[in-house]
């Protein structure tokens, strides 16, 4: 849990929370030593921030809660209604 990865995985979610309603789009490494972490987030012009930021928080914490089992992705997806043509 106080590992290097860990500590650059809790800052890199958090990064990318904060900057992807900034942005739109953010991707990041964060390093310390040879622990390395990637991650990427993207928020559609269609859906809602507030939907976008939900989706992300969850993934995030999934991610958590997955690395000490060794998994560490999570995808979240929301479905968005269109008007028939």
């Amino acid at each position: 849990v106080g590992s290097p990865f860990h500590k650059n995985l809790k800052a890199l979610l958090s990064h990318l929370i904060v900057y992807v309603l900034v942005y739109g789009f953010y991707g990041e490494k964060v390093y310390v030593g040879s622990s390395q972490v990637y991650g990427q987030a993207l928020c559609r012009v269609d859906i809602p921030d507030d939907v976008c930021w939900e989706c992300i928080a969850l993934a995030s914490s999934k991610i958590q809660e997955r690395q000490s089992y060794g998994s560490t992705t999570a995808s979240c997806a929301t479905l968005t209604r269109t008007s028939p043509a």
